[in-house]
């Protein structure tokens, strides 16, 4: 259960990181993939998945402590 959560919030790091203010995160890693085509698709898609793991890591996080 803890290395779950070791790894979601490895996850939720990078996924932050690649986020930019100035909303040129995906422009600076040149994904070719047809997935990430549109930028905006691809910043909504990531928003999503940080919040989910945000959501999932504060879940993980209040089960690990109340097994303490």
């Amino acid at each position: 259960m803890k290395f779950l959560w070791y790894i979601i919030t490895v996850m939720l790091i990078i996924l932050i990181l690649i986020q930019s203010p100035k909303k040129e995160g995906f422009r600076t890693l040149n994904f070719q993939n047809q997935t990430f085509s549109n930028t905006k698709e691809s910043e909504r898609l990531i928003q999503s998945i940080t919040w989910c793991l945000v959501v999932t890591f504060i879940f993980f996080t209040a089960i690990l402590a109340k097994n303490y």
